[in-house]
């Protein structure tokens, strides 16, 4: 019994991110609480430094072929909780940034509909291809408010290593092709976002027109690299 009100009072786990059965979570205690009344004076101030850390972030990773930076619309405002980057190999990137002393994080490395706590809906492996290649990709970066620009910078460069290390093989004319079979089907504002996820090359390596109704594409990728 003492074992199962444990699981149950963090989340239905027994192991850090796989959760046998539905649980609960609350942190909210009155100790908690007290801490945070007094930091919540400062919350918006950290929330734009957590932005501003992002916008170097991405900045830095818009010239770093294979990572997929987050993407936040136009009309939206994120406060960056976390900043997770996709990228192949993550385990191997994780190991590589920890040894070189940059904590990381994944959330989450198993889909829901994987959890032993949802095993009744059966959804077998494959039910959801997006989510699960997504879900073996994330790795969440350092991120919080007084993380200073010498070491966002740090970060980006070890990862920029890892992966000019791993030459990550490029594939522009599948990438075309993709790109190309959307545009018959998606109109402008989500094919730009389609082009976005499959490429984090994004607009420094894509110009892409519309003319009648066709698209043409212009890859630019002088490293000879690119997401597949």
């Amino acid at each position: 019994m003492a074992k199962t009100m444990r699981i149950i009072r963090d989340h239905g786990q027994a192991q850090k991110y796989y959760h046998q059965i539905e649980g609960y979570n609350g942190r909210l205690d009155a100790l908690q609480a007290g801490f945070l009344t007094t930091k919540l004076r400062h919350l918006a101030e950290w929330n734009r430094n957590r932005q501003e850390v992002a916008k170097r972030y991405d900045q830095a990773f818009a010239g770093v072929d294979g990572v997929v930076a987050p993407f936040c619309p136009d009309s939206a405002r994120s406060v960056y909780h976390l900043y997770v980057i996709r990228v192949l190999q993550r385990e191997a990137l994780q190991k590589r940034l920890a040894k070189f002393g940059i904590g990381t994080g994944i959330h989450y490395p198993v889909p829901l509909h994987l959890q032993e706590a949802y095993r009744h809906l059966q959804y077998p492996a494959g039910s959801f291809p997006v989510c699960e290649r997504v879900a073996s990709e994330i790795l969440s970066l350092p991120m919080y408010p007084q993380l200073r620009p010498d070491q966002s910078r740090r970060v980006v460069n070890e990862v920029a290593a890892f992966l000019s290390s791993r030459h990550v093989p490029v594939n522009v004319d599948k990438f075309n092709r993709l790109l190309s079979s959307a545009a018959a089907i998606l109109p402008i504002p989500c094919l730009t976002l389609f082009a976005h996820i499959i490429s984090p090359s994004r607009s420094a390596c894509l110009r892409t027109r519309f003319t009648n109704g066709c698209t043409h594409q212009a890859v630019r990728n002088s490293s000879g690299r690119t997401w597949r």
